[in-house]
Parts: structure tokens; sequence; C-alpha cells
């Protein structure tokens, strides 16, 4: 009885292994461009193929290769020496307390006028050049700015000291930033 047994698991044996050659001389003849379907009729009916994403584990002390190191995006970082820097002739631009700061040069009668108008008196608000040479109303540094952001009147940080703002410009449509009255 114990020889039958090593009989039929001998057949067994010899039967599993010519099916695995033939198995594996189906797949070496399948082309790369028609291999799904041609896969599928080799594996038993009731099998479901699962795409494989994981990674192989890699067990430290055994010769391995390296795994590949993470993808990282660059970042390219530019570093401004005198940051949060104060506003200065020579020094066109300059990144404020609040945001991007330049400065412009230019006649403020109508930029008084028009605050006068809006009730900013001679009396509390007077017009004049800062010995620095930064145009004042009051105690404020003019400040032209984006008035839909900043409406006329709005008090803002500026690295030359609190400013209102009181004029706007071009500039507005290319972002929000201070342009400050100076006589430079």
């Amino acid at each position: 009885m114990k020889s039958m047994g090593y009989f039929v698991s001998f057949i067994l044996i010899i039967f599993l292994g010519i099916m695995c050659v033939a198995c594996v001389n189906n797949i070496s003849e399948i082309d790369e461009e028609e291999d799904i379907g041609r896969r599928i009729e080799i594996v038993p009916k009731e099998c479901t193929l699962v795409p494989l994403t994981t990674k192989p584990i890699f067990i430290q002390g055994l010769a391995q290769p390296d795994p590949e190191p993470p993808t990282v995006p660059k970042t390219i970082v530019y570093i401004q020496q005198d940051i949060h820097g104060v506003l200065s002739a020579d020094k066109g631009v300059n990144i404020g307390p609040t945001t991007k700061e330049t400065w412009y040069n230019l006649d403020m009668t109508h930029v008084i006028n028009r605050m006068r108008r809006r009730g900013y008196t001679e009396e509390e608000y007077p017009y004049y050049i800062r010995e620095d040479g930064v145009k004042c109303l009051g105690d404020y540094v003019i400040v032209a700015a984006d008035l839909d952001i900043h409406p006329r009147g709005t008090i803002v940080e500026t690295s030359l000291g609190q400013g209102i703002v009181c004029d706007t410009g071009d500039f507005t449509e290319i972002g929000d930033w201070y342009d400050i009255a100076t006589d430079w």
C-alpha cells in the first residue's frame, strides 16, 4: 500500500513538472504587445489577477541592491540679505514689514488736494518732506497702494514708519505693494 502511495506521488510530481514546463514555454512565447490576453488563458479560471503595487522589502544585512531614494521636487529659494530692511534711494525695492515697497518722486499737489477734500486738514495733517526725503501727511508717510485693497486714508505699516494711503498707480495691476512718496 505504501508503495502505491509513492507511485501515485511520483506520477503526480512528473505530471506537475510537465505542466510547469508547458506553462513556462507558453509564457516565454508571449509577445509583450499582447501579453495580457494570452497570460489570462494559462491561468485557471477561478483565479483573479491583481496588479502588485508594493515595493520589495529590504532586509538589513542581506546582499541586496540599495533602494531607490525617494524623488523630492526641487525648490529654488532666493534669499534676500536685507529682508525687512529700510527702503532707500539706493535700494529701489524693499521687502517691508507687510509687503514689497518701492518709491516714487512726483508732485504731490493733486494728491494732497484730494486728501484735503476728504477732511484731512492742514492743521491736523500738514504736508512736509522729512529730513530723510520721505514725503509725509501729518505723522504718516504718504503711500500709494491698490485702492481696492487699501482705500484712501488706510493706515499701513512700512519700513519707513506708519503710512497713510493717499494715492494709487498702474503698479497695482501687477500686485499688491506700497509705492512710497519721496524726494529722492
